[in-house]
């Protein structure tokens, strides 16, 4: 079995893992964030020996430019998108490349304001309440999964 296959599988796990705390806490465990570091590392490296592809070091480097937007931002705003959500969007940029990061935040941001709007048409919700991003960040990554692969 391909190694980026098993890698994908160990993202929508971890990501679903994520959502359920996201949603029932409004926050992501450090421990998780830890293993969506090291699954990043090892998908880069999995890339880099055994596609031999140099490629995968430019695509951390452009994932990491949603990370540093939202940490560097983060004293601008309060609970806007947290650094759990950075971190997990620069971990699918990282194993997805950055046309696949692209994708996925484009589905996600789609899914997620449609989602708050239909939760704030049925009252359950309104403009001010804190909405959980990680869960719509793993819809759109598993439709983009579907869609790009």
């Amino acid at each position: 079995m391909d190694p980026k296959v098993v890698i994908i599988l160990l993202l929508i796990t971890g990501l679903l893992t994520a959502s359920v705390y996201d949603i029932k806490t409004m926050c992501v465990p450090f421990w998780l964030i830890l293993c969506f570091i090291i699954l990043a590392a090892v998908s880069v490296v999995t890339e880099i020996v055994h596609h031999r592809s140099r490629e995968a070091l430019l695509t951390v480097m452009f994932s990491l430019i949603p990370l540093l937007l939202i940490v560097m931002s983060a004293p601008l705003h309060v609970e806007f998108i947290g650094t759990a959500d950075g971190i997990i969007i620069f971990v699918i940029g990282a194993v997805m490349g950055t046309a696949g990061l692209v994708a996925i935040l484009t589905l996600s941001f789609i899914i997620s304001g449609l989602g708050s709007a239909f939760c704030i048409i049925l009252g359950k919700k309104n403009r001010k309440d804190k909405i959980p991003l990680v869960p719509f960040l793993t819809v759109g990554t598993i439709a983009g999964v579907y869609l790009l692969v």
